[in-house]
């Protein structure tokens, strides 16, 4: 009931994918007495479930981000380190499958 009466509220959730039954239920209680929230939940696309749960609630949009490509992902490793050998960088990108989390981490250690 607070919520209701306060201002407009963001709940941002990551790695849905790992949320349980009973927390997508709390969220739909949530979504649901809560109008004014605006909704942002990040979630492996591959993971059936949560998207399952997901599409629950009645999402208006949905956004699937993809993986880098390997030009992408050579550009952000030699931004975070511009000195590192070709084939460091070059392994990098392959181990990283064009994750950008996992490239930003591989950068810094490159960096070094």
């Amino acid at each position: 009931a607070m919520v209701r009466q306060a201002s407009p509220v963001l709940l941002v959730l990551e790695d849905g994918h790992w949320m349980d039954n009973s927390s997508w239920m709390l969220l739909g209680e949530v979504a649901t007495g809560c109008p004014l929230a605006s909704m942002h939940i990040t979630a492996r696309p591959d993971h059936i479930p949560a998207l399952a749960h997901y599409a629950a609630l009645n999402v208006s949009e949905e956004m699937v981000l993809g993986v880098l490509d390997n030009e992408t992902s050579t550009r952000l490793l030699l931004s975070l380190a511009p000195d590192a050998e070709p084939g460091m960088v070059r392994r990098a990108v392959e181990q990283s499958s064009g994750h950008p989390l996992y490239l930003v981490e591989l950068g810094h250690m490159l960096a070094k």
